[in-house]
């Protein structure tokens, strides 16, 4: 405490403070209305998708509905990190994503040099953050009680990945301590026509794009956040 006391730190005038605060404040505020922008964004896509198809739980349009084991190729859980294959930085020899069932950076766990994934497909987390659900377009390493899905060619990826979404199986989560195969297995989704399901990709594909640059905008802010934060701190 005594080292704490006495370390020296610049008092700038009073009037210097202010600027430097609202200076601060409005490039925050500026980030902070653009993360507003991409939740908005996001439930966008979600009241499409009620619209189109409605409460795929309560399927109020009458669309055949099949179970979830009905409607995939594969339903499988991953393992274990790849013994002795597995970096956290991508390099030139590891390029294949490892997914765990976290939820930060939509589970990034590392990279290795083989997929056990090669099909399209929606991973859903059987532990920790219950339920969360990602659609994998590329190669990728499932581990870590992650559950992948493989729809078969009745449905598109991006319905099926908003499907599973929408189930709300994030829910579950207050009253078990994991999801299970046989319990994913029966679940079930409405099958709209395939030419609906793409059409509402096609809009959820737009959506998505802007939710990229505004990202991209984000990460820029936040950068020259950090960069204004040092120059006037450091």
């Amino acid at each position: 405490m005594s080292d704490f006391w006495n370390h020296p730190i610049p008092v700038p005038s009073l009037s210097t403070q202010e600027l430097i605060v609202r200076e601060l404040d409005s490039i925050s505020s500026v980030i902070s209305a653009k993360k507003q922008q991409v939740l908005e964004l996001e439930n966008l896509a979600q009241a499409i998708f009620l619209d189109m198809f409605g409460d795929p739980i309560t399927n109020p349009k009458g669309w055949e509905v099949k179970k979830l084991s009905e409607a995939c190729d594969e339903i499988f859980a991953g393992g274990d990190v790849p013994k002795g294959d597995s970096v956290h930085e991508k390099d030139a020899e590891h390029t294949i994503p490892i997914y765990s069932n976290g939820v930060k950076d939509e589970g990034l766990y590392g990279y290795t040099s083989k997929a056990r994934v090669l099909s399209p497909a929606v991973t859903i987390s059987g532990r920790g953050t219950i339920g969360a659900a990602f659609i994998r377009r590329e190669p990728f390493f499932p581990i870590i009680r992650l559950i992948v899905a493989i729809p078969n060619k009745s449905l598109d990826l991006t319905f099926f990945g908003s499907s599973i979404k929408m189930l709300s199986l994030e829910s579950t989560g207050n009253s078990i301590q994991q999801l299970t195969i046989p319990m994913i297995k029966e679940y079930t989704i409405p099958i709209p026509p395939l030419s609906l399901q793409q059409a509402f990709a096609e809009k959820v594909q737009a959506i998505e794009e802007q939710k990229r640059l505004i990202n991209q905008s984000i990460a820029e802010f936040e950068s020259l956040l950090a960069q204004r934060m040092e120059f006037h701190f450091a």
